[in-house]
């Protein structure tokens, strides 16, 4: 039988530690993806308001006659609605990142906190993990709140998206169903 080799269990300072450089990367991911979210948001509502003020010589070469009121209503109504639930997205993006902000400073505060514990010898598992499940009391409800705007958010960009598409099948077969 090989001898078995035993290494020391790190410490919970060394658990809090280590957490803490992954939590400051995992920060820096979150921080970094913003940018292409709010990006891709600005693409979806450009296209949606270019085809709005571009699309109507289209629509009546397709439809065959000058469109109605009515009809112009009825085939601009995706890139309308794509266009506001873009912006609904990038409000919601933008209150996500300050609540994600105050989360982030709270969270290290605590982490910071419990460290000076450890270092004195004052051992709190239950404090340790509520740290790092995001149940500690003083940073739980704000994490419930940002995975609410989060699921909000996504729900609304998925649908900026889906009614780009959704508008651009409906600029080709509406004005053949409006004719």
């Amino acid at each position: 039988m090989p001898p078995t080799i035993r290494t020391p269990s790190p410490s919970p300072l060394e658990v809090l530690e280590g957490y803490e450089k992954v939590f400051l990367a995992l920060r820096q991911t979150v921080t970094d993806s913003r940018a292409p979210f709010l990006s891709r948001l600005v693409w979806y509502v450009a296209i949606a308001g270019y085809s709005i003020l571009n699309a109507r010589p289209l629509w009546a070469s397709l439809a065959g006659r000058d469109l109605t009121s009515a009809s112009l209503v009825l085939l601009s109504l995706p890139w309308v609605l794509s266009t506001m639930s873009g912006v609904v997205a990038h409000f919601l993006a933008g209150e996500i990142a300050v609540k994600d902000d105050l989360f982030f400073v709270a969270k290290l505060a605590l982490i910071d906190l419990h460290k000076l514990d450890l270092r004195a010898h004052k051992v709190n598992p239950k404090l340790l993990a509520g740290i790092i499940n995001d149940t500690h009391p003083h940073i739980a409800a704000s994490a419930k709140d940002i995975a609410r705007l989060k699921k909000w958010g996504d729900l609304f960009e998925r649908a900026t998206f889906a009614l780009l598409i959704l508008g651009f099948a409906w600029a080709i077969l509406g004005p053949f169903l409006l004719r």
